[in-house]
């Protein structure tokens, strides 16, 4: 079965062909990456059709792929989507030249994580005893926040697992800050924006990260400058880990996981210390109602950054079967 997979950041898109019978098979060979910003592109028509004409000889032609399976950072509905993110809406009616699969970027995530050679990968970060049955909540950070849930599920057998993943917008839920300092920042940060809120993904993310720079040094970076600058700037480092952990735990809160927290995205995979920092795994369990609770969630860090391409081979090999 072919299989055309593409991932639509704000930053990039990503597009990988996959040539697959099971779910053992399901390993990236190869993928081309290209901006989603180009002015020649305004729409989800104009993006495929742009990886057409750059596309290598190792991609098949468009006609040749049973689907194609596309995730995207934001809200789905149906066969639309509007990205936070990106300028224009995305509309897979609009494409006539291949079946597509419209899905939230963090949801083919979640199906990537099924996959048995990313779960034995992933580095256990935080001790605790997980549920097996449980909820496991997954959590990244990049040029977005994104959330997703995985719920235990019986009626679909050895195709997911028997789990299903629950999209969430969380990433837009509002960010509680707390103490003097954590107030300041969030009246420098609405003054900056202005926005009427600060909410997650405004300060954990590429942007967040720019954001908590200036506000404690002054300088103005892109969020790659500031992330190589960490030694010279550790309380950005510190700033950035407690938010991080902050809005991982709200989620765990929200969803029970007692199956694990697994944290993904490019943020932490190029930049595990902001994970593994002691602030990150202190501030996870400061919560005086449910402390005992957050204690016992294992935290799980997946450095593959190729899982949201492989989650929609497991897709659409899934909808197939």
């Amino acid at each position: 079965m072919k299989i055309l997979a593409a991932d639509i950041g704000g930053t990039n898109s990503r597009f990988a062909h996959f040539d697959v019978e099971n779910f053992n098979d399901i390993r990236l060979n190869y993928f081309t990456t290209f901006n989603s910003n180009q002015k020649s592109i305004n729409s989800v028509s104009d993006l495929i059709q742009h990886f057409d004409r750059i596309k290598s000889d190792e991609f098949s032609e468009l006609s040749d792929y049973d689907m194609a399976v596309v995730a995207v950072a934001g809200p789905i509905r149906g066969k639309k989507c509007t990205p936070p993110n990106i300028r224009w809406e995305i509309d897979v009616t609009q494409v006539e030249e291949i079946e597509i699969h419209l899905l939230n970027d963090f949801v083919v995530q979640a199906y990537g994580c099924l996959l048995p050679h990313i779960s034995s990968s992933m580095e256990q970060i935080k001790d605790g005893e997980k549920v097996l049955e449980g909820t496991i909540a997954i959590v990244g950070a990049g040029t977005g926040l994104g959330h997703c849930a995985l719920i235990p599920y019986d009626g679909l057998g050895q195709y997911s697992k028997r789990y299903i993943p629950v999209p969430s917008e969380a990433g837009h839920a509002q960010l509680a800050l707390v103490g003097d300092e954590e107030k300041e920042l969030e009246q420098f940060v609405l003054k900056k924006t202005n926005s009427s809120s600060v909410f997650n993904e405004l300060l954990v993310s590429g942007r967040g990260l720019s954001l908590i720079h200036e506000f404690l040094t002054g300088d103005t970076l892109e969020p790659k400058e500031v992330a190589e600058r960490f030694n010279e700037a550790p309380k950005t480092l510190e700033f950035f880990s407690r938010l991080y952990s902050r809005a991982c735990r709200n989620f765990c809160l929200s969803v029970y996981a007692t199956g694990g927290l697994i944290i993904s995205g490019g943020i932490a995979a190029k930049h595990p210390k902001i994970v593994q920092s002691h602030t990150f795994l202190e501030e996870f369990t400061t919560a005086p109602s449910q402390a005992g609770v957050l204690e016992q969630i294992p935290i799980f860090h997946n450095k593959q950054e190729d899982i949201g391409l492989l989650g929609c081979a497991y897709y659409g090999l899934m909808m197939s079967q």
